[in-house]
């Protein structure tokens, strides 16, 4: 099968569509399947390369949003339509991520000119922002080019049920979840831990909690700021400028981007994960952190009580205090410790990893072409 797959980011640029969209690509390969991914080109990657057997484009695009407010929406130069009409030509199907992004708006279009199958995976709802500006923009592109996308997809993925209520879209939409690199992303022993930590510089003699994800509001990175303590160290993984009243604070590490192999070192010497967000889907970080063998914590959101055992996570509302309360709390509970590690592991290996997510994205490839060969028969 030819496959192509567009984004709005694709790899080294970091975030959770990027990676998914890798790993999905990676494992297709792997089955036997061609795939080629169209993207934007924001620095100095190349614009077309072979990763991990993956055919890869990208267009050159101005990445202003996300430099100034952390907003990801590369706007393409419009090469763009050039590029996926001549890719779309060639495929048998046709897989976008997420319809706030101008990639999915041309491959539907492209799609629908050359009669191609076309199908979305959709990440988010619209999240909720402090700059009203930003709120009018995601409804805009909701009522009008999101909408012809969600019309145009003869199947639509989602990797949780609150967007799948969202969207409203009941009987072509399917759930499939995220999922994680499990021989990647594993505990390390506690001799190992302590090796790593010397590795890089960072405390031996009391507790680490790890955050990973970007450094944006949603994130809540700033909360976890504030709730930081002499007890533990907190570091900070992700892309985004640290505030300077941030820097130099002998309780908080900020360490930015960093490739797989080194964060997966990262989770390992640490002791708890937490992210504080207002918002998520089902957040590829939290997988990493669980198959890594770490307890999570994480904010008050449906998408965790639906997939995971609230008994085995802690919930909180993530004010300061609350995130503090919360991580002292389990710091002092070794049993309660231990079997959220463990549970964390199993769930990981049970439930998550890429091999099963591929096979069931192929299920959907193919259904979506038997009612395309159907079509055209008719």
């Amino acid at each position: 099968m030819k496959i192509l797959i567009a984004t709005h980011y694709f790899l080294p640029h970091k975030g959770g569509i990027e990676f998914v969209a890798y790993n999905q690509a990676k494992e297709l390969v792997k089955q036997g399947h061609d795939v080629t991914i169209v993207s934007s080109k924001v620095g100095d990657e190349p614009e077309e390369e072979i990763m991990d057997g993956i055919k890869i484009r990208r267009v050159k695009a101005w990445n202003f949003f996300e430099r100034k407010w952390g907003i990801p929406y590369p706007v393409f130069s419009l090469k763009l339509i050039k590029v996926l009409n001549k890719e779309i030509k060639e495929v048998d199907i046709v897989h976008v991520h997420d319809f706030f992004y101008l990639p999915s708006f041309v491959g539907a279009l492209v799609s629908k000119i050359r009669k191609k199958p076309f199908v979305m995976m959709q990440h988010v709802e619209t999240i909720k922002h402090s700059k009203w500006i930003v709120n009018f923009i995601q409804w805009l592109v909701h009522k009008t080019y999101g909408r012809f996308i969600i019309n145009s997809a003869k199947k639509i993925i989602v990797c949780n049920e609150q967007v799948k209520d969202w969207l409203g879209e009941q009987e072509k939409t399917i759930f499939i979840e995220n999922s994680v690199d499990i021989n990647l992303f594993k505990p390390a022993t506690n001799q190992n831990k302590n090796k790593l930590r010397k590795k890089y510089n960072l405390p031996t003699n009391k507790p680490i909690i790890i955050f990973v994800g970007r450094l944006v509001e949603v994130k809540g990175f700033d909360k976890l700021f504030e709730a930081r303590d002499k007890d533990y160290t907190i570091i900070f993984v992700g892309d985004g400028e640290t505030p300077e009243h941030m820097q130099n604070d002998k309780n908080a590490i900020f360490m930015g981007t960093l490739p797989q192999k080194e964060l997966k070192e990262i989770y390992q010497l640490s002791d708890v994960f937490i992210l504080p967000s207002k918002s998520e889907g089902f957040p590829l970080t939290v997988l990493e952190a669980m198959a890594s063998g770490l307890p999570i914590i994480v904010s008050n959101l449906p998408i965790y009580k639906r997939h995971l055992d609230v008994n085995n996570i802690h919930i909180i509302n993530p004010t300061p205090t609350n995130i503090k309360y919360s991580i002292k709390k389990l710091l002092g509970d070794k049993t309660k410790i231990a079997k959220m590690k463990k549970y964390s592991r199993e769930e990981a290996i049970n439930k998550f990893s890429w091999k099963k997510n591929a096979k069931k994205l192929l299920n959907v490839y193919g259904k979506v072409l038997k009612q395309n060969e159907i079509k055209s028969k008719k």
